[in-house]
């Protein structure tokens, strides 16, 4: 890697954890759409994981699995929320999850957590699986890790290339699990292109908005940065 430097986040119990960035490498900065949700996941993510969206849970029913939560990042960066998720669900199954070319940063921010998983999912559209010949978007180690209880995502939708292949890869992490509870943090730049994503994700996702009540009220930007709850749709009428 180039030159890094340190990105310090504070929990809220005053715990100091310490995330290596690097400027030269895309995606590899603390963004502050992850903020937003690293303090929305303090204080809410144990209650989240109970209720689920619609007040059953997160684990599938009737193939609840037993064990430790699972909770998956994509598109993790240099792994900040992975790092505040396991930190607050410190049982819990954590994994993050991104493009080969950022695992050097995302395995030297997380080797000292040791429920923290690094593993390699590069989203793939359906025509870019029939196109590779695959059956699915996931790679094996990551097809293992289902079902899951909880994904996160921040600052994933700003580039339209990826909106077709991060929905498919979404509605397949999901697929062995209806409840698996979307955690998404988005920050506006470009809605006349970014609407596309949202009405594809609706497809197969209900998602709703979460009130500024519900947010940390220091790290909150309400007309910039989103944060969603989403679930699989169970059939194409369920709204």
């Amino acid at each position: 890697m180039a030159t890094t430097h340190t990105y310090t986040y504070e929990l809220k119990d005053g715990t100091l954890l310490e995330v290596q960035q690097d400027a030269d490498v895309l995606g590899a900065t603390v963004w502050d759409s992850s903020l937003v949700l690293a303090k929305y996941l303090e204080k809410q993510l144990p209650s989240l994981v109970t209720k689920g969206f619609s007040g059953s849970g997160t684990r599938s029913t009737p193939n609840t699995h037993v064990g430790p939560v699972r909770i998956l990042e994509l598109g993790s960066g240099c792994g900040l929320l992975g790092l505040v998720a396991s930190a607050i669900a410190n049982e819990a199954t954590v994994v993050v999850s991104d493009v080969e070319k950022l695992h050097p940063i995302l395995k030297l921010n997380t080797e000292r957590a040791a429920n923290v998983q690094v593993k390699t999912l590069e989203w793939r559209s359906e025509d870019q699986c029939k196109e590779l010949g695959l059956s699915s978007p996931l790679p094996p180690d990551v097809e293992a890790l289902l079902p899951v209880d909880v994904i996160l995502l921040a600052d994933c939708v700003y580039d339209e290339s990826c909106f077709a292949p991060l929905n498919y890869t979404l509605k397949a992490l999901c697929d062995k699990n209806p409840n698996t509870l979307v955690i998404m943090a988005y920050e506006r730049r470009n809605f006349d292109k970014e609407v596309s994503f949202f009405k594809q994700f609706g497809e197969h996702f209900r998602f709703r908005h979460v009130m500024e009540d519900d947010l940390d009220p220091r790290f909150k930007a309400v007309d910039e940065i989103y944060l969603f709850l989403a679930k699989r749709r169970s059939d194409k009428e369920d709204f």
